[in-house]
């Protein structure tokens, strides 16, 4: 199982870290784990390298960590809609594969 976690405050999304593998197919034929890692690691490409945009991230086996502290920026509200989207495409890949993937949000209006 792939569990996500996303992280808020009152100024947005603070970041996420994905730990698991879905184990839906054999490795390298599992779509599940490509498409999480798919966008995750585009997210994190799009805020580091496209924004610009001060963070850290972790990648070890299995777990990806992304940790951003707000700021009043233009570009912070850039990495919002990146965030955001990266988070409404995960949350559909966990409505299609319940039982391979978790997604849950810690903050303001978690669940």
């Amino acid at each position: 199982m792939i569990e996500i976690r996303f992280f808020r405050s009152v100024k947005g999304w603070l970041g996420f870290c994905v730990t698991g593998h879905a184990g839906f197919a054999d490795h390298g034929d599992d779509v599940v784990c490509a498409a999480v890692s798919t966008l995750t690691q585009a997210a994190v490409l799009g805020v580091e390298d496209v924004i610009q945009y001060p963070s850290h991230m972790e990648c070890e086996s299995g777990r990806l960590v992304l940790t951003l502290k707000p700021d009043d920026s233009f570009e912070w509200s850039k990495v919002q809609v990146i965030l955001e989207t990266t988070y409404q495409a995960l949350m559909n890949i966990q409505q299609q594969y319940p039982n391979w993937v978790t997604l849950m949000t810690d903050g303001p209006g978690g669940e």
